[in-house]
């Protein structure tokens, strides 16, 4: 009958039965070698450790050992272990200069807790208050120098900046200009927009008795400023002068904020515009956007402080609005 069957069908058969002999084989030697002995296997269980064979007693020393472990009671085999048995032999070995960790930090300068008036050499022109408060910028003259934007914790002659605040009300609802709050050898004072410029030199020919001029009463009308044609105005200088020296006064006429298009600032936007107020004799209006001043951009506020600083040395300029969607341009002359 097999000499009926063909030759390579025979060989191929032949070859089949040694691979299948040959799987077996190494089936049961694998098998062998991950056998767990259902002792031990119950002692793991149980919460006993697994302990290696001993290669003098054999796995009848071990399996001896497995078995006295597992016969003692589970709550002795499964201890709980604490954080601090962790920790202990990190701090042993001081793998982390633990030692050094546990001394109490050296003691910082003291710092007096009242908030007095600053006599710094130092005019607040503006402030910007943002949030997160690290972001808040003020435009601070020192001294003669041109004026120049400070932000949270930079330092200008012996002061450090702690904070800058917009307009608020204080705890009696009564206003306060914008400030800074610094930081003098341990002395917190605060900086106010409005206030006089401090300066170390007395002016000379100047008598106690001098007295004042009178302030006059009532809001600033701003009657400096008319119109001269379409989208153009004539300025004052006198006008220019007193909006930059009394920004607190012209931030209470309106309410200024960023504007966001496309998840971007693109200028900021003016509402809340009262009768007889500077923007209104400019002919702003509710709801318009500023997007510009003489060509260059308001995208942000840094950008907008260093232009508002430099105003007072121009004598003419343009502003770029949108208003209702379409972009105007607003065009002043100083005079």
């Amino acid at each position: 009958m097999l000499d009926n069957v063909p030759r390579p069908v025979r060989i191929l058969a032949v070859l089949a039965l040694f691979a299948f002999g040959f799987a077996m084989l190494t089936n049961f030697g694998i098998g062998k070698l991950l056998r767990v002995d259902s002792t031990r296997l119950a002692a793991v269980r149980a919460g006993a450790p697994l302990i290696a064979a001993s290669s003098e007693g054999g796995d009848e020393a071990t399996e001896g050992a497995v078995a006295e472990e597992a016969a003692e009671p589970a709550a002795k085999s499964a201890r709980t272990r604490t954080l601090a048995w962790y920790q202990r032999p990190i701090v042993k070995r001081n793998l982390f200069n633990s030692e050094a960790s546990a001394k109490p930090p050296e003691p910082e300068a003291k710092v007096s807790e009242d908030l007095v008036l600053s006599d710094i050499e130092a005019t607040l022109i503006s402030t910007s208050e943002a949030y997160p408060p690290q972001w808040s910028t003020a435009l601070i003259q020192v001294k003669d120098e041109a004026a120049e934007v400070y932000g949270v914790g930079e330092e200008f002659l012996d002061a450090k900046i702690l904070t800058v605040r917009a307009p608020f009300l204080d705890e009696n609802n009564n206003h306060r200009n914008a400030r800074i709050e610094l930081l003098r050898g341990g002395q917190r004072e605060y900086l106010e927009v409005g206030g006089e410029k401090k300066s170390k030199v007395k002016a000379k020919g100047k008598k106690p008795d001098d007295k004042k001029p009178a302030k006059k009463s009532g809001r600033h009308t701003w009657d400096g400023i008319k119109p001269d044609g379409d989208n153009a105005w004539t300025v004052e200088k006198k006008e220019l002068d007193y909006a930059l020296a009394n920004l607190d006064k012209l931030s209470r006429e309106a309410r200024v904020v960023p504007h966001f298009a496309d998840g971007a600032t693109n200028g900021f936007k003016v509402f809340s515009i009262r009768r007889n107020s500077a923007l209104r004799k400019m002919g702003m209006k509710n709801n318009d956007v500023i997007t510009g001043v003489n060509g260059h951009s308001l995208a942000n506020t840094e950008k907008a402080l260093e232009l508002y600083s430099k105003l007072s040395t121009e004598s003419d300029f343009e502003v770029t609005i949108l208003r209702n969607g379409s972009e105007q341009t607003m065009r002043y002359r100083v005079q």
